[in-house]
Parts: C-alpha cells; structure tokens; sequence
C-alpha cells in the first residue's frame, strides 16, 4: 500500500489490521510528515570505497579501498555495480555514506544480531542514496535493536526498508527527506518525513 502525506489516515484505516497500521504511521512520522520541494544532497569525494562487487561485512578492512574498516572521519561509497549485501554487523560510523551504482542492486544491512547485539550505523553528514541504492534494517536470531542514525538528515532516492526480523526496535534518527521508497513493515521512529516518492506500510 502506498500514499502519500494526505491519505495516511484513510489508507491506514482500512482492514482488520487497521490499528497496527495507523500505530505504524504515527511512529514513522514522529515529529513531522511534510510535502513540499526537495533539494538533492551533494555527494562529498569518496576516501573508503567497496571494493569487488559481492556479499560482504561493513568491519572486514580488505574489503575497502584503501584498507580499513571506515570510522567517522571517512566518505564512504559502496557504488560498484552489480548486486550485493553490505552488512553492518558491529556498531558502525562514517562521516558519509554515497550508496548506488548505474546497474544491479546495492544494499547496506543493519543488523542487529548475536554477532553484535543492539546495533548502529552512525553518519555524521547528510548520506546520498541513489535509485539503486537499498538499505535494509533489519534483525536476526532475536529481538535485537537495529537503527540508523543520519545526523546530517537523508536524502532516499532509492529504497529504504524497515523490516521485522526477528524482533526488536527499528529507528531512523535524522530528517529524511524519500524521493524514492520507504517500505515499513513494522513501527519504526524518525525524526521528520518529507514524502515525494512511494510509502508503503505492511498489511
């Protein structure tokens, strides 16, 4: 199901699972859901790029260019082309993410899981997600925290998915502005929501 800001309530309160979806709705708008003009972000200049275009861990250092595992002093680019699964594992930061390539599927997993627990993905400045750019947060093995936090805000234009998992509580902090799609298959919270693209909510 998707709509945009005007049809929130109406779509949401239809169907037996009405209340689940109307609480989804109110805990993904938090503090505000406005339509208005969007100004794209700028991509700042890559210093931690993925490296070969298959699966892999955000804390494995061979697998970025140059090595190291990225911290919050780094741009980091995962825009290879190709599709593939980037999966923060650990509590992970950077002080950008520019996520997307021109071809394939390009995907950065938060996951909160036995392997290390409650977990985030901390960006310092405002992350560029491109349309074939995907980031999925979601959990594994048990009700694990799974958040990202984009203190700069976020721009989507690819897709966002806030999935349940095996449980545990979903967060996106930062003013996120979705020119592409944002699926929410459970409540999550946000700060704000600029909506000019597809929002769907779980039936």
């Amino acid at each position: 199901m998707a709509g945009d800001a005007n049809d929130f309530g109406r779509r949401s309160a239809r169907g037996p699972k009405a209340a689940v979806r109307v609480a989804t709705v109110i805990a993904l708008l938090g503090a505000a859901c406005v339509v208005g003009p969007v100004v794209p972000a700028t991509a700042a200049v890559c210093d931690k790029t993925w490296t070969g275009a298959s699966d892999g861990n955000w804390d494995d250092a061979a697998r970025w260019s140059p090595a190291g595992v990225p911290d919050a002093t780094h741009n980091v680019c995962i825009k290879l082309n190709g599709t593939y699964t980037v999966t923060v594992r650990t509590n992970a930061a950077a002080k950008s993410l520019d996520l997307g390539g021109t071809s394939g599927n390009q995907t950065v997993w938060i996951q909160g899981g036995a392997f290390g627990g409650h977990l985030g993905l901390t960006l310092a400045t405002a992350p560029t997600i491109r349309p074939r750019g995907v980031v999925t947060v979601q959990s594994v093995l048990s009700s694990y925290t799974s958040s990202l936090a984009a203190n700069g805000g976020l721009t989507n234009g690819g897709v966002i998915n806030v999935n349940m998992g095996s449980g545990g509580e979903r967060s996106l902090t930062g003013a996120i502005t979705n020119n592409g799609t944002v699926n929410a298959n459970l409540s999550v919270t946000v700060d704000s929501f600029v909506n000019q693209g597809s929002f769907n909510i779980a039936t």
